[in-house]
């Protein structure tokens, strides 16, 4: 019975200490806390519990099946890279790998018989056993190792241990055990460096297999004949080349192992096979070495195995004396003596090779060497003797080699896997690297496990705050109310304070049930339960506070209605109709008819009343302030009435009836019409040009308008074409509120009730009338309006006119989404028009559609370009359409391809402004003209801007291009001549040095000259010369854009060549005639100009001609007087040919009529007293120099001052 309980208590302590036995005891415990630690934390609900430990539960098993799911994945994983990897072969070897692919399947079908101690099975095994791995030089003895290892291989006999790559590569042994998975390198791999990206492949390789754990640990298996037999320089190479292949696969693997040096073939040091061949198989099993890791770090390894070897030496010795005496041979008995000091002589090298092994490299992280071990798997090849056969062969003394003798023993090589190696496996570490990492993963791990604990912990106590909180808020909240109506004197503004406090409280429960926060879902909210006991409280209290003073207050106001109504004229009676209305009505629902309530309609007038009175109570918070708090209000209202039970006011019947008789009006179709129109402009948004073209298309057209949302075809068909039956129903039908039957509201709700069906059929005629004439006015105007985006240029003309005239281009679009709009159906209401009918026979009547017959005249004509033809997107007239703006595109498009597009676009337009030129865009605007023929005037007004537009703007790029070419043929032509000849000098400048008569005369000669040639040449179709000045050309109200400055300017040019030339005339000729005007105390008066004299001495006077420029050999002009003693002279004198001119300049010269002047000269005399001189001057032309108009002149820089073309010609009245 003893014996049955201790296997189940070994059962359940292995249990315990297992892996899952470890983790269902952590679950159990979760599960306990919650069960038991939950309601201390406010969790008291079991339903609530139970759904926590079901996710436990559910998160432990989500975790143990992905688990094994990933151990799974990847064994399948790791023997499909096997696979592949063993493909690689000849194909002469194609037969033997598939061989051997069998047998690992048929090795890894055997794992899945037996239960290991991980608890995996098959492939899951193959991932989850320890894996270690042999490396050593060739012919070490690594594959008889395994051999003779005592080892469970399942379904691997001798013959399949020979074959290579079983399980893996050709270059790779795979021993499948039932305890781990054994690795045999092949020896090139550590002796040959031309194999290293093979064999670092084959480290990739188990990386990413098993990235956890590569492998458990290494065995190296050096022969120790190898190591007898070798020189200091062998030795040497032998470390190199291990400690390489070890380094590389801490660094591939990113591990520190567990190193194991194997020293195999021992059998070779003489006398070994004689010394242990006593050995029963148990004590062959047995370790024969030394254990490393049990030493303190500091101490070194190689030191300790060399103390360790010299223990075993001791322990040889011990056991020699026991063995000789068994043994009966004296041959054999020499042996057995001498393999004590054999093995001691062999010492030395081994000590040597293993301190070469352990020595230290900065530069290399270094291994763990967890032991050094003796084994002999075959006893083959002639002993070594280390001592006396050396001395022997010295002397040349050769001994017969010892024969061996029985069966091939395996000594000390099992007990070293299943007691030293194997219960080792977890000893594996990451290397430098991978140990900080994981040190920074786990920090990172354990910090925010706590972050959770703690975070967790912040939030249920939180919640648990958080609840209290509310819930003591709500109880003050009421016990406040409560104080409030005990009092029974508290004002209004209190009493409100007080409820809305509550009530605040309330909707906050309600939003946390609407909306509950994450930490008012884990148990702890209990605020739900205040919700019933609130509603009670402002229920009852409201009853009170609320409904007695509103009903007083709704009385009042109807009263107040009533005295204003009485003195109020028929305007002022409309404009107050609503509100009296409105207050009847809800004073009725709320005293009289509790069915008929319609709390939407209700609230606003009672949270109005309420404010009032609130505000009208505090005189320290204004009406004002107190109306901000209106949607407050409103929702308090809203609650109340959504709960108010039997009505128990009596109401005021007198009020009531005075309000009915008041209001019993016939309805006014024009006031029912705006009711509808402000209704349905609440609900529809205004209709735009975005929201009608789409995309691209929205970038070209502009509009400055809006179409009101009641005027669409949306807002007619789902809302006023409805509106109206209902509007004219309840006007002709009759109104509950005024009906004298409010008492039995199944009677005034009868369908039998009589109808005025003719009132119906006025209203509604007359409400569609003013509807559907604003409907086609909008949209009217709304078109008018559009127009496309102004060209900045000839490339973005050509762009936007390519765009706009695409069959589904913007303006395709727009008359597609105006059809839409415009096509209005309407219901046959043709057969309603005789007399009175019931509401079934016109419900029968009203079931097919026609098209609204009041917009068939308004829109008849916009129809016939919005509406498109058939299996067409536009109509026919907006097809041609469509094909100007194409043509008028092509012609930007040639201009702006030419070679020079600013002189090729000023001869366009000189051609056009001629009308020279035969252009598309021309004929364009001629055949659009023709589709606006005969088109109804409204419509026109509408259509022709939108239609004109484009060829407009088409056209304004075209002369803004132009006027580049102007700018530069002004500036290179006449500009540049004028600067150099003309400005800044007399006579056109006062003070300024004198211009050459000849430079004057080529600028200015009439018909030649620099500048009226160029104004001939280029600008004469662009400008006219009028009579009352310069005006330029326009088309479509454009023309180039000359600023005011240089249209004056020109004009000013005109009257210098008219004043200095005469007609025909090549050079300057300028009559005129001179008449002195005598003056008191002058007896002399003298004026000379170029040849020409007049000397005057007071004889009668006579006029006398002088001409202009004269005698070219006596130039300059002068002007004297002498008084009539003859003591005093004055005289001015001007030289040049310009010298009259001065003259003039100083004189005061004053029009006396026609051509006639009055010329003054203040002289100064020789005593210095003033002396005038006076001459009338008479002009051969009405343009003549004495007009003073020579100084000052000027011509600007740019014709056109900078200002844009647009902005020009809009400042003159284009459009």
């Amino acid at each position: 019975m003893s014996g049955r309980w201790m296997q189940v208590f070994s059962i359940l302590q292995r249990l315990v200490i297992s892996r899952f036995g470890s983790s269902l005891i952590g679950l159990i415990a979760v599960i306990a806390l919650i069960w038991y630690a939950g309601p201390l934390l406010g969790i008291t609900s079991a339903s609530t519990r139970l759904m926590m430990i079901g996710g436990a539960v559910l998160v432990a098993a989500l975790y143990f099946g992905i688990k094994l799911f990933v151990s799974t994945r990847k064994g399948d994983r790791l023997v499909n890279d096997l696979s592949e990897q063993g493909e690689g072969g000849d194909d002469d070897r194609a037969a033997e790998l598939e061989s051997i692919r069998e047998k690992m399947n048929e090795a890894i079908a055997s794992l899945k018989s037996s239960e290991l101690g991980a608890g995996y099975r098959g492939k899951a095994a193959l991932y989850a056993l320890p894996w270690y791995m042999i490396i050593g030089p060739s012919a070490a003895g690594k594959s008889t190792l395994l051999r003779q290892s005592g080892l469970h291989f399942p379904y691997a006999n001798a013959d399949d241990l020979h074959l290579r790559g079983f399980g893996g590569t050709r270059n790779c042994d795979w021993w499948f055990s039932d305890q781990a998975i054994l690795l045999d390198t092949a020896g090139r791999y550590t002796t040959e460096d031309d194999d290293r990206e093979e064999w670092l492949t084959f480290l990739d390789l188990l990386r990413r297999n098993r990235p956890r754990m590569p492998i458990n640990g290494v065995l190296i298996c050096i022969s120790i004949s190898d190591l007898l037999t070798a020189d200091s320089e062998g030795l040497e190479r032998h470390v190199k080349i291990l400690r390489e292949r070890i380094n590389e696969l801490m660094q591939q693997l990113g591990l520190v192992f567990p190193v194991y040096i194997v020293f195999t073939k021992c059998d070779l040091i003489q006398g070994f096979e004689t010394y242990f061949e006593d050995l029963s198989e148990t004590e062959r099993n047995q370790v024969w070495g030394t254990y490393l890791l049990e030493t303190d770090e500091e101490q070194d390894p190689a030191t300790v195995f060399e103390e360790r070897m010299r223990e075993l030496y001791g322990k040889l010795c011990e056991l020699r004396l026991r063995k000789l005496a068994m043994q009966r041979n004296m041959t054999r008995k020499a042996t057995l003596f001498d393999f004590p000091n054999q093995f001691d002589a062999a010492t030395d090298k081994l000590t040597e090779f293993i301190h070469l092994l352990f020595r230290a490299n900065p530069y290399q992280e270094t291994p763990r060497f967890a032991g050094v071990y003796f084994t002999s798997g075959t006893q083959e090849g002639t002993p070594l003797q280390r001592l006396v056969g050396n001395l022997r062969q010295a002397f040349g003394f050769a001994q017969e080699p010892t024969a061996r003798t029985g069966q091939p023993k395996a000594y000390f090589i099992k007990n070293l896997f299943t007691d030293v190696i194997f219960p080792l496996q977890s000893l594996v570490r990451g290397n430098r690297r991978r140990i900080l990492t994981e040190r920074w993963l786990k920090g990172a791990a354990l910090g925010s496990a706590l972050a959770v604990i703690v975070g967790t912990v912040l939030t249920l106590s939180g919640a648990f705050t958080t609840n209290g909180l509310l819930l003591a808020s709500g109880t003050s909240a009421v016990s406040e109310l409560r104080q409030v109506v005990r009092t029974g004197y508290a004002e209004p503004q209190q009493q409100y304070r007080a409820l809305e406090g509550v009530y605040d409280h309330y909707h906050t429960l309600l939003e946390y049930q609407q909306n509950r926060p994450l930490v008012s879902r884990i148990g702890v909210y209990t605020g739900h339960r205040q919700i019933p006991a609130l509603e009670s409280v402002l229920e009852t209290t409201m009853d009170g506070m609320f409904r007695d003073r509103i009903v007083r207050s709704l009385e009042h106001r109807l009263e107040n209605h009533a005295r204003h109504w009485e003195t109020a004229d028929n305007q002022g009676r409309e404009r107050l109709r609503d509100n009296y209305y409105q207050a009847l009505k809800v004073y009725l629902m709320t005293v009289r008819v509790p069915e008929r309530l319609d709390i939407d309609e209700a609230t606003p007038l009672l949270a109005d009343l309420w404010a009032q009175q609130v505000a009208f109570a505090d005189v320290d918070q204004p009406y004002r302030e107190v109306r901000n708090r209106a949607p407050h209000m409103e929702r308090m209202v809203r609650f109340y009435l959504s709960r108010e039970g039997d009505i128990q006011w009596e109401p005021r019947n007198e009020l009531i009836t005075q309000a009915q008789n008041h209001l019993r009006t016939p309805p006014n179709a024009e006031q029912l019409y705006e009711q509808i129109v402000n209704k349905g402009n609440v609900d529809f948004e205004p209709i735009g040009v975005d929201d009608l073209v789409t995309g691209q298309n929205r970038r070209v057209l502009r509009s400055d308008h809006q179409v009101p949302g009641v005027y669409s075809a949306k807002a007619w068909d789902s809302f006023v074409r409805a509106e109206i039956a209902l509007v004219v129903e309840g006007a002709t039908r009759g109104d509950w509120v005024l009906s004298e039957e409010l008492d039995n509201p199944g009677e005034a709700d009868s369908e039998d009730e009589v109808v005025d069906y003719e009132l119906a059929q006025h209203l509604e005629r007359a409400i569609r009338e003013y509807y559907f004439r604003d409907y086609a006015e909008n949209w009217l105007t709304f078109l008018g309006s559009v127009t496309p985006r102004r060209f900045g240029s000839l490339e973005e003309g050509v762009s936007i006119l390519n765009q706009l005239a695409r069959s589904d281009g913007p303006i395709a679009e727009l008359m597609q989404a105006t059809a839409r709009n415009i096509n209005l159906t309407d219901r046959d209401v043709s057969r309603l028009r005789g007399g009175n009918i019931s509401p079934e026979r016109m419900a029968d009547a009203m079931s097919g559609y026609n098209r609204v017959a009041e917009l068939d005249v308004r829109l008849a004509d916009l129809r016939r370009f919005a509406n498109p033809a058939e299996q067409q997107s536009v109509s026919e007239p907006m097809s041609q359409y469509l094909t100007v703006l194409s043509g008028a595109k092509n012609d930007l498009e040639r201009i702006a391809a030419s070679v020079d597009p600013a002189r090729e676009a000023k001869n366009f337009a000189a051609g056009m402004l001629t009308g020279g030129a035969q252009s598309e865009l021309y004929g364009g605007w001629v055949m659009t003209n023709g589709l606006l023929s005969g088109t109804e005037m409204r419509t026109r007004q509408a259509m022709e801007p939108f239609l004109i537009e484009p060829i407009r703007f088409a056209w304004g790029a075209v002369l803004t291009e132009a006027r580049q070419q102007v700018q530069r043929d002004w500036r290179n032509n006449v500009l540049n001549v004028y600067r150099q000849q003309i400005n800044g000098k007399f006579p056109f400048a006062a003070n300024g040095p004198d211009a050459a008569v000849d430079d004057v005369a080529e600028f200015f000669r009439p018909d030649d000259g620099v500048l009226w040639n160029y104004i001939e040449r280029d600008l004469s179709a662009f400008i006219d010369e009028e009579r009352q000045g310069w005006e330029e050309r326009r088309w479509l109200g454009l023309g180039l854009g000359f600023s005011q400055d240089f249209l004056r300017s020109l004009g000013g040019a005109r009257h210098v060549s008219y004043s200095l030339f005469r007609r025909g005339g090549m050079d300057p000729d300028m009559t005129f005639h001179v008449y002195p005007v005598p003056v008191r105390g002058l007896s002399e008066m003298v004026l000379e100009t170029n040849g020409h004299v007049y000397r005057y001495r007071n004889e009668p006077q006579e006029w006398r001609r002088f001409s202009w420029p004269g005698d070219a050999d006596r130039i300059g002009a002068r002007v004297s007087g002498v008084s009539q003693r003859g003591q005093v002279r004055a005289e001015q004198r001007a030289t040049g040919h310009w010298g009259l001119f001065h003259l003039l300049r100083d004189a005061k010269i004053s029009h006396e009529g026609g051509t006639v002047y009055l010329a003054e000269w203040e002289l100064e005399g020789s005593n210095g007293s003033p002396v005038t001189v006076r001459f009338r001057v008479r002009a051969d032309r009405q343009h003549n120099v004495f007009r003073r108009q020579l100084i000052g002149f000027g011509l600007p820089a740019d014709p056109f001052a900078g200002v844009d073309i647009w902005a020009v010609n809009s400042s003159r009245g284009g459009r």
